[in-house]
């Protein structure tokens, strides 16, 4: 199965907040690497400075370790498809209404 074109997210660049709430919270990049499981902050850098999405799993570990939803790591993201499913929600509730009339 193919996965559609929009929801390609990996390789692109998005920004988020990550580096916002790791100092909140008065962590350094090798305590919260350290956290996820890693054994080099490299890919913590990366994510913060080129603004990669994270792998699933990599995201869920960073909404545990800054104890925040994952929406608030990454809100234009989160806004972008929130918005697509809206439209598209409207467009499937448009369709049942031209059924039953």
């Amino acid at each position: 199965m193919q996965v559609p074109k929009s929801m390609r997210f990996h390789s692109t660049k998005i920004p988020n907040e990550l580096i916002t709430y790791r100092e909140r919270l008065g962590l350094t990049q090798e305590h919260v690497a350290s956290a996820l499981g890693l054994r080099r902050s490299k890919l913590l850098t990366r994510l913060e400075q080129d603004h990669r999405v994270p792998r699933f799993l990599t995201a869920i570990k960073l909404s545990a370790v800054y104890r925040v939803p994952i929406e608030f790591l990454f809100p234009q993201l989160y806004e972008k498809l929130r918005a697509e499913i809206r439209r598209r929600e409207e467009t499937i509730a448009a369709r049942a209404r031209a059924k039953e009339e």
